[in-house]
């Protein structure tokens, strides 16, 4: 009773935030799926990772995969996508050393050397 009800509840959630139909599938790579009929306008530029060889986008909390029939959003989250989002995206951002700075050489003085004088 409890995992309809989480599943009714996605389903609500999920075609409120997005404005779009749900329909409940199989599997996809062995894996329970929704089918959905559109995705995020933005989906392109969400953090991705090769799955199954596709891609599969993370949005707001699901994961978003192109499956032979159409878009689809994971009901239970593959172990390979989970341990990417966690060991990946909330990883502590790298280090990126500082901008190098050039400047011209010093200038250089041209022409005859004069010796200081002698004391």
């Amino acid at each position: 009773m409890r995992s309809r009800t989480g599943a009714l509840l996605l389903t609500v959630v999920l075609g409120a935030l997005s404005g779009c139909v749900v329909h409940t599938s199989p599997a996809v790579s062995g894996y329970a799926v929704y089918e959905v009929d559109s995705v995020p306008y933005d989906i392109y530029g969400r953090p991705r990772v090769q799955y199954d060889g596709r891609w599969a986008y993370f949005v707001d909390g699901y994961w978003y995969y192109q499956g032979p029939a159409g878009w689809v959003v994971f009901r239970d989250e593959p172990p390979d996508l989970y341990r990417y989002r966690t060991h990946v995206l909330r990883a502590p951002p790298a280090y990126r050393a500082p901008p190098r700075v050039y400047s011209a050489p010093p200038a250089r003085r041209y022409g005859p050397q004069v010796a200081p004088p002698a004391r």
